[in-house]
């Protein structure tokens, strides 16, 4: 049996070699990190606060900040780079009540729209009311990616796979799966046979070892209020 044949790197190579490999991590540390989003919906936050998650964004590259309507125009105007994505709160608000705070969210710069889904419409299984809420959030936001957001603990798995089904069936951007640290990992690997056009996203991913695992499970991407740590764990590997 014969030998494989190996090669040395010559002395005189080996530097730009490591210097390559760096780069290379360092590229695809960069490309996971514009999956991940700053969380800045906290209650009470003060702009002190907001501005110092809005400058953990720039500062590693990530996807942009997520804040509540109050918040929209000051992010817009003063974030450089990534995008504002805007929590509309209130699942149990009427269709026409979020619709009108999407619209103005969207005047004031928002570049996505997050709204909360009825609860009690998904509890009850009362779909031409969820298609209704869907269709008029797109219509408000104007063209920019409308996200649902999921509070996953208040259902069962079935009821979760329905509303995915609908989403994709919808045109929906995404859905964003709430409470995160409860969620079963079925959910993500079986999610794209489930809903394969609609973008899966976590929320309160907030350590690095749980980004990668969901990113690895196959979500599109992750939102978290501590980004700069998860950021941080990544960059220390390279």
């Amino acid at each position: 049996m014969e030998e494989e044949e190996t090669f040395a790197i010559p002395k005189t190579e080996k530097g730009e070699y490591e210097e390559f490999k760096r780069e290379k991590k360092l590229k695809a540390v960069h490309s996971e990190l514009k999956k991940l989003c700053v969380d800045g919906t906290e209650y009470g936050l003060t702009m002190e606060a907001l501005q110092k998650k809005r400058n953990e964004a720039e500062k590693y590259g990530l996807c942009g900040i997520c804040v509540y309507p109050v918040h929209v125009k000051t992010c817009k105007r003063q974030l450089l780079q990534g995008i504002v994505r805007c929590r509309i709160p209130g699942g149990e608000s009427t269709v026409k009540t979020k619709a009108y705070a999407c619209k103005r969210a969207v005047a004031d710069g928002a570049d996505e729209i997050v709204f909360s889904v009825c609860a009690s419409a998904v509890k009850s299984n009362n779909k031409p009311y969820l298609r209704k809420e869907i269709k008029r959030m797109k219509k408000s936001a104007k063209k920019r990616p409308v996200i649902a957001r999921l509070q996953t603990n208040l259902y069962t798995q079935a009821e979760v796979y329905d509303y995915l089904r609908l989403a994709n069936d919808c045109g929906l951007h995404a859905v964003l799966l709430a409470d995160s640290a409860n969620l079963h990992s079925e959910i993500f690997t079986r999610a794209k046979n489930v809903a394969p056009e609609v973008r899966l996203y976590a929320e309160a991913v907030n350590d690095a070892e749980a980004f990668r695992s969901l990113m690895l499970l196959g979500a599109d991407g992750a939102q978290g209020s501590n980004c700069a740590f998860v950021a941080e764990a990544l960059l220390s590997e390279i």
